[in-house]
């Protein structure tokens, strides 16, 4: 089955279908992501203000976040590279 874009050319139905669930399976990524993150900092939050944890602990805690964060970031970089980057 074929449409026509805005600019009046063919285009396969299945490239727009398939477009479609892969941009939206990394919506639903990146928002399951942002629950985790948020449920994270307000559980922190939570013990801070409940006096579970010393400044210096949670302290600790953040710094294990970002370093995490930057050996994630540190770890992707190859791997984007190796996997041939953007592909039209």
């Amino acid at each position: 089955m074929t449409a026509r874009n805005v600019f009046g050319a063919e285009i396969d139905c299945s490239v727009w279908k398939r477009r479609f669930y892969r941009t939206l399976g990394w919506l639903f990524r990146t928002y399951v992501a942002c629950l985790g993150v948020v449920s994270l900092y307000s559980l922190l939050w939570l013990f801070e203000i409940a006096g579970l944890l010393d400044d210096e602990q949670l302290a600790a805690i953040w710094l294990a976040i970002v370093a995490m964060g930057v050996v994630f970031l540190a770890l992707l970089i190859p791997v984007y590279y190796t996997s041939g980057g953007r592909r039209p």
